[in-house]
């Protein structure tokens, strides 16, 4: 009868830990409809609008000018037919705005552009370059923008972002997606706002957060993903179970001893 309890006992233990490390399905589903049998608010789920990629001080951009004479413009000019994979770093390859928010450029020299969107810097730059060469082509692009992805993802680290703007879904995706022990519910995503840092709670299990004004993130926002107590559990139950089926066996041997010995 011991040995019937104590086996009964170790396998209880064992289910009870594969059982606390399973995940409820509503806990991993992204964009659950939660509003079900509530009455809908349509006009608070309005679409965010991909944001415009704005300058600031410290920033590094990288300014080029298209012209038929570049040799009028050193360090800055380029014919479009020369164009070649620059593999430089952003520190090299770009210029720094400045405290003061100027970007200091070849021939015109100081342009203000902190605060500015990237469209609205190279229409400045290039109506100043317009005084010096016929028909300039400026592109203006950002090198500094960059994300941090923390936490219970795949490859967490920090991303630099090669285009306009990046979506909490899109660096995720960079990120390879949150592990399964991931919390769905408790996204962190840290940003800095006017000077002070904010911290803002998001759960990717609720279809609002396609309409959050959080979905499209901005410079040096930090997204953490929180780790769920479930792994600790899952972690421990290979241990806890070769533990539990070496002590089954020695009761059972401890057990037949006994009865043998009667």
């Amino acid at each position: 009868m011991k040995f019937f309890n104590s086996l009964s006992l170790a396998l209880i233990s064992i289910v009870f830990l594969i059982m606390a490390g399973c995940i409820p399905q509503k806990k991993i589903v992204y964009f659950q409809d939660k509003t079900e049998g509530k009455s809908k608010d349509k006009t608070s789920l309005a679409t965010p609008i991909r944001p415009d990629m704005i300058i600031y001080k410290k920033d590094i951009v990288n300014v080029l000018v298209y012209t038929e004479n570049p040799d009028a413009l050193p360090g800055i000019g380029s014919k479009l037919e020369d164009r070649t994979m620059d593999n430089r770093p952003a520190y090299e390859r770009g210029f720094t705005v400045e405290d003061n928010g100027d970007l200091v450029l070849p021939l015109i020299g100081p342009v203000p552009v902190a605060g500015l969107t990237v469209d609205q810097a190279k229409q400045e730059i290039s109506k100043r370059y317009k005084k010096y060469v016929a028909n300039p082509v400026v592109v203006v692009k950002k090198l500094s923008f960059k994300i941090s992805v923390l936490g219970e993802v795949a490859k967490p680290g920090m991303y630099f972002i090669n285009y306009e703007s990046i979506s909490l879904l899109e660096a995720l995706s960079l990120a390879g997606d949150l592990t399964k022990y991931g919390s769905r519910t408790d996204v962190k995503v840290i940003r800095v706002i006017d000077g002070r840092q904010e911290e803002f709670v998001i759960d990717l299990t609720d279809n609002k957060t396609l309409y959050s004004k959080l979905f499209y993130l901005k410079q040096d926002d930090v997204i953490y993903v929180r780790q769920l107590k479930n792994k600790r559990w899952a972690d421990a139950a290979p241990q806890v179970s070769i533990v539990t089926s070496v002590t089954t066996v020695l009761i059972a041997l401890g057990t037949l001893l006994i009865v043998r010995a009667k």
